[in-house]
């Protein structure tokens, strides 16, 4: 299992924690277990932390990856969502997919910096913010398998 996710019921945000060579059925087994989970609300916000993830998606995958948020996500209930992501070729593939999500309407913003990404998710800080939405982390205690 590539991943791992934890509910923050206090701050209404999910984190979930991509890592080694993740791929679209663990994007759609993570999605699935979260909301199954009861702690659960689509009104929570959430970050997808990206920054361990070894293996770069073809393009083909990315545009399945968007049909997936397009499928789980309810447009009509405000909830932010971010991808963290290493900088060069896997920020890029973050700043793909947020054109193809923008396409659906969805919003998404990519970051480079965990704090920042959760900082921006929680309201901490307006959104569009920050040099080319690029970000960092709270101490989210993410890294527990659930």
């Amino acid at each position: 299992m590539a991943y791992a996710y934890e509910i923050d019921v206090e701050r209404q945000l999910v984190v979930v924690v991509f890592s080694a060579d993740a791929n679209l059925a663990e994007a759609e087994a993570v999605m699935t277990q979260v909301h199954a989970d009861p702690r659960h609300s689509l009104r929570f916000s959430r970050v997808y932390d990206c920054r361990a993830v070894t293996r770069l998606p073809p393009l083909g995958e990315l545009r399945a990856v968007a049909e997936l948020f397009r499928r789980r996500i309810d447009p009509t209930v405000d909830a932010r969502r971010a991808i963290v992501a290493r900088g060069g070729a896997p920020y890029g593939l973050g700043r793909m997919l947020q054109a193809l999500l923008d396409l659906v309407g969805v919003e998404l913003h990519v970051f480079t910096d965990l704090d920042e990404a959760i900082a921006w998710a929680t309201g901490q800080v307006a959104s569009g913010s920050g040099p080319g939405r690029s970000g960092g982390a709270l101490d989210s205690g993410v890294g527990r398998d659930r």
